[in-house]
């Protein structure tokens, strides 16, 4: 399991929509108790279906307007003293210590991935999770062959 340095911070304030470069965002901007950051500030068109759902989960909120006054750990390299590249979220221990790396969440976005996610959709239980999951999960897979190419 790879080792982070955590910090603690309360997210201040949050931000879903399209920046003003055009590009679907969403943006936790914390407080370390007097330092501030804006983190997980990535491009979500894409990703937006797994991206947004994980940071719900670690914050243990079911809506994007709870994650204000949330207490977190917010990941970094072990060797990185500067807060200058946020890796990931972790929730307290209290609440479980549930992760999202941000990489983790982009590396999915491959052809193979994105209709592995396909099938494992297809051949579950047809629930709440399904329908939640069903369009970001088709809609990924045709950016992803449209990358690709094919």
């Amino acid at each position: 399991m790879t080792e982070y340095r955590k910090e603690i911070a309360r997210i201040e304030k949050t931000f879903l929509g399209i920046e003003d470069h055009g590009i679907f965002t969403a943006v936790l901007h914390v407080s370390y108790g007097g330092a501030h950051q804006g983190i997980g500030t990535h491009s979500i068109k894409r990703v937006a279906g797994r991206y947004i759902p994980a940071m719900l989960k670690v914050c243990h909120v079911d809506s994007w307007e709870q994650l204000r006054g949330r207490t977190i750990y917010v990941l970094f390299g072990p060797e990185d003293k500067s807060y200058y590249r946020p890796l990931g979220i972790e929730s307290l221990p209290f609440d479980g210590s549930d992760q999202m790396i941000f990489d983790d969440i982009f590396a999915a976005n491959d052809t193979g991935n994105a209709l592995k996610r396909l099938v494992e959709l297809k051949d579950g239980p047809r629930d709440a999770v399904y329908e939640t999951n069903k369009e970001s999960a088709w809609q990924d897979a045709r950016d992803a062959l449209a990358e690709a190419g094919l």
